[in-house]
């Protein structure tokens, strides 16, 4: 027999609950329709390795990202390497500055060098 798709709902939908949640919508009196006691009690029998390798992986992986922010941090050339970084920013943006400077001027010399040669 094929179940239902409300059971085949509900399951996705629970699959990913703790065991705590679980237990309380299997415990809970009325406020949860018979077939979601059903699909909770079903998940609670199942194998829930899947879902206990999920939340290793999700933790493994927090934990790598703040050790890796920790070295980060505490690398002897963090602060400079923030230094540099802005130090190229500013020679940046200064050369930006006398470029367009020097477009600016060359047009008006080059305007200036016609008007000289008109008259």
């Amino acid at each position: 027999m094929e179940k239902s798709q409300r059971y085949k709902e509900l399951f996705l939908q629970y699959k990913n609950m703790t065991d705590e949640e679980l237990l309380r919508i299997i415990n809970s009196g009325d406020d949860y329709q018979q077939i979601a006691k059903e699909v909770a009690g079903d998940i609670l029998k199942s194998d829930r390795s899947e879902y206990y390798q999920s939340i290793q992986k999700s933790e493994r992986k927090e934990t790598e990202c703040q050790q890796k922010n920790e070295l980060t941090k505490n690398h002897p050339l963090y602060n400079d390497i923030h230094q540099i970084a802005g130090d190229f920013r500013f020679f940046k943006n200064l050369t930006i500055v006398f470029l367009v400077l020097g477009i600016v001027l060359s047009i008006i010399g080059i305007f200036a060098g016609w008007y000289s040669l008109s008259f």
